[in-house]
């Protein structure tokens, strides 16, 4: 298990230093301002001190010489981390748009499940790759540069004082262990905070996008108890993850203190009994001061690599679940001119239920089809298994003869046109919803509009398809939204349409309107509609009747109210609604 922890560690790691390959330039420069600035950390304090005995010795000459030798290696140790630090912040950039872009790739690509891609998991993660750039270009950077200082540091002063040398070493040798136990529950901390940070993005989440929802059924404060309640455990879980950080940062600091004074107490005695300069003494000073700023920043660095792991982590954690693309050969056969067909289709719900049973059906290459039922029968679940957003246990499905998983799903869909009930509406203009990167004439996008009885409602707006809309269309009706929904569908011209409640948010008449174009369209499309519009249902080619799951009865719809029972108390419970 500790192999595989390692190995999964290892390759986290790998997918940065991979991203950084390219930019080899930039790193070698990082690389050559280090060394450079190494060299005058050396120059400089040993100037300084020339200077200082030079100062006291009264020899002017030699004191300006070492004065000006301290200060151009300042000047040019200012310079150098001025253009270290704007190359790091401009490959940090880089970084950072290339693991966002990676990862964005990487949700676009995985199988749907509801749970493991929440919004909430999404939006922390995406949030925390920040913390991989801050780590990989600020905290390691900087800490190996303090680590290359203070060797630097601690040779300088063996130089000057072997007994100082040994004795700081000594107590940086003490520190290490109690630093390393403090450090050990940082982990485990931060990965229950993320926890709990998930689920806290997940109540945001959920508050922005039913909002209006919450308002409308008077839940604010029902809401609020429950979001405040999660904001507590989450708070509780920083706190304690504060707490271990804090332990962490007191010992860098007291280790630190007692280190500057063992120093300067040696130093001042090293001075009385003649075995240091004035000048040497001072200048170990500013050289353990470098030693302390590498022990106060040891605990910073320890807390930095943990968010870093955990964000690489959660990005790891979204790369094992399985991609769309997973194929399997079978020896069932489906005729080729039928767009779909389903043999023996079965699938369950998380508690074992069956949620499909034995769907079997085949559907040419065009006509107007009907799957009804009451709700809950599984209907909406068939057109989701049909469009690999939900799985199946047994059975098959055919895409124009084609075993659907031995083809690339994403492909099946480029191919279909959908419209869902949640009518979706993505952030962006009109023109954008409607045509989803595709170049349509505006001739081609008007007709279609006034297909579906929206052209009035266009022109009215001040940019007409340029018009921006909100994330989720907040502020358009639902008949609005659904009519944008079925022209985008329209628009994208398939040869298949799966239709789940077209016309539930419309009116009489653009319900009427909207049945005649399904209609006309039928002749030389194949249009799935999963409705209870019992006009539809009535112009439908074919109807298959659910029931918990399983097609019980499927034909005409004058054939299914003669047969079926079922279906004449369903059509009529819904003629009824309409009218009444």
């Amino acid at each position: 298990m500790q192999s595989t922890n390692h190995k999964k560690k290892k390759h986290t790691w790998n997918n940065v230093f991979t991203l950084l390959k390219p930019k080899r330039l930039q790193l070698f420069i990082i690389a050559t301002c280090t060394i450079l600035i190494y060299i005058t950390s050396i120059v400089f304090p040993l100037s300084l001190q020339k200077g200082i005995d030079a100062a006291l010795d009264e020899d002017s000459s030699q004191f300006y010489w070492m004065l000006s030798l301290s200060i151009v290696a300042s000047i040019i140790k200012i310079t150098l981390s001025n253009w270290r630090l704007i190359t790091i912040i401009n490959l940090g950039a880089y970084l950072e748009l290339s693991l966002s872009g990676k990862f964005v790739k990487t949700i676009l690509s995985r199988a749907y499940t509801k749970q493991q891609l929440s919004p909430g998991c999404i939006l922390n993660a995406t949030n925390r790759i920040s913390h991989i750039k801050d780590f990989t270009l600020n905290t390691a950077p900087q800490t190996f540069l303090e680590v290359g200082q203070a060797v630097i540091s601690f040779i300088l002063i063996f130089h000057f004082s072997p007994t100082i040398a040994i004795l700081t070493a000594a107590i940086l040798a003490f520190s290490t262990l109690p630093l390393r136990i403090r450090s050990s529950n940082l982990p485990h901390r931060l990965q229950e905070y993320n926890i709990q940070e998930n689920k806290k993005q997940n109540t945001v989440c959920s508050i922005a996008f039913t909002l209006k929802q919450i308002k409308y059924h008077a839940l604010e404060s029902f809401i609020y108890r429950k979001a405040l309640h999660r904001l507590k455990n989450t708070t509780a879980s920083l706190r304690t993850l504060l707490k271990v950080s804090s332990t962490i940062q007191l010992w860098g600091s007291l280790t630190s203190r007692t280190l500057t004074f063992i120093v300067f107490v040696s130093g001042c005695l090293s001075v009385k009994s003649n075995n240091l300069t004035i000048g040497e003494f001072m200048i170990i000073q500013l050289l353990v001061s470098r030693l302390s700023t590498l022990l106060c920043s040891t605990s910073d660095l320890f807390s930095k690599y943990q968010e870093a792991k955990t964000a690489l982590d959660n990005m790891e954690f979204f790369n094992q679940i399985p991609a769309e693309n997973s194929l399997s050969t079978s020896d069932t056969k489906a005729e080729e001119n039928k767009i779909f067909a389903t043999f023996n289709l079965t699938s369950q719900h998380p508690n074992g239920n069956n949620a499909l049973q034995n769907i079997n059906f085949e559907l040419n290459s065009s006509g107007l089809i009907v799957f009804a039922g009451v709700s809950g029968s599984g209907k909406s679940t068939l057109a989701h298994t049909l469009m690999g957003l939900s799985g199946y246990s047994t059975g098959e499905i055919y895409y124009f003869g084609e075993n659907i998983t031995t083809l690339n799903i994403r492909g099946v869909r480029r191919d279909i046109s959908v419209t869902d009930q949640d009518n979706y509406i993505f952030s962006g203009t009109l023109r954008e919803n409607l045509c989803c990167g595709r170049t349509i004439t505006n001739s081609q996008i008007f007709h279609t509009l006034d297909c579906v009885g929206l052209t009035s409602f266009v022109e009215t707006l001040p940019e007409s398809l340029d018009f921006f809309i909100d994330e989720n269309g907040r502020e358009l009706s639902g008949g609005q939204k659904q009519k944008i929904c079925l022209a985008r569908a329209f628009l994208k011209d398939s040869k298949c349409y799966i239709l789940d409640e077209p016309t539930s948010a419309l009116d009489s008449e653009a319900t009427s309107r909207i049945s005649s174009a399904l209609t006309a369209l039928s002749k030389t499309h194949l249009i799935i509609c999963i409705t209870h519009d019992p006009g539809l249902m009535k112009k439908a080619n074919k109807i298959f009747f659910i029931t918990k799951g399983s097609i019980i009865a499927s034909g005409h719809h004058t054939e299914l109210m003669s047969l079926c029972s079922d279906y004449k108390k369903m059509y009529t419970t819904s003629k009824n609604s309409i009218y009444s």
